[in-house]
């Protein structure tokens, strides 16, 4: 899965732990290896935001989609997708129906 914002392509290969750039969609380098599979990427404009979620609670975000920052975990299972709202909180989502929100202090 890939997502573009500020001029640059961020991927994770599904069912894989790293993070990849390009700047022409052609070649990538990593640039983040996570300890767990990591399930989708989203860039959201509005807050110029890049977004990785992925097993075992895991939640990395970046601003320019090469420094990444793990979120504090609050549980440990399998997240799937995440959506950002007006006011930059995420809705981040789950298996078994967990839904979490917010950005940093998490419901």
């Amino acid at each position: 899965k890939a997502a573009y914002g500020k001029g640059l392509f961020v991927g994770v290969v599904i069912d894989g732990n790293e993070i990849l750039i390009s700047e022409d969609g052609v070649s990538w380098k990593m640039v983040y290896e996570s300890n767990v599979r990591l399930s989708t990427v989203k860039y959201f404009d509005k807050h110029q935001l890049f977004v990785v979620v992925g097993r075992e609670g895991e939640i990395l975000i970046s601003e320019d989609g090469n420094n990444w920052q793990r979120e504090e975990k609050v549980i440990t299972t399998d997240l799937i997708d995440v959506a950002m709202v007006e006011n930059g909180d995420l809705i981040v989502v789950g298996e078994i129906g967990i839904v979490l929100r917010g950005r940093r202090k998490w419901n």
